[in-house]
C-alpha cells in the first residue's frame, strides 16, 4: 500500500467482510476471524493512523511465527514500524 487512501479502503473492505462473517455466527458468539487477517486490519489501521485501534484488534489475538510468515510485505512492514 502506497497511500493514505489504500489503506482507508483496506480498512474499509476487512471492516466490512468482519462484519458479513458476523452474520453467519450465532449472534451471542464472538467471531472467529483467523489470525492472520487480524493482523492484516490491524496493519491497514497503522498505515492508516488508527494506532489505537490496531492495538484493540489485536487484544488477545494469539499469532504465531507462520501468521506473520502468510502476511503481505505491506503488512508485516507495517506492523514492525508500529510495533
Amino acid at each position: 500500500m502506497s497511500s493514505f487512501g489504500d489503506a482507508t479502503a483496506a480498512v474499509r473492505s476487512y471492516r466490512q467482510a468482519k462484519r458479513c462473517l458476523n452474520l453467519e455466527l450465532d449472534k451471542n458468539a464472538p467471531p472467529r476471524w483467523h489470525a492472520s487477517l487480524r493482523l492484516e486490519l490491524a496493519a491497514a489501521l497503522c498505515l492508516s493512523d488508527k494506532q489505537d485501534d490496531a492495538r484493540q484488534e489485536l487484544a488477545g489475538v494469539a499469532h504465531s511465527a507462520c501468521e506473520w510468515v502468510r502476511l503481505p510485505d505491506w503488512a508485516g512492514q507495517a506492523l514492525m514500524r508500529a510495533s
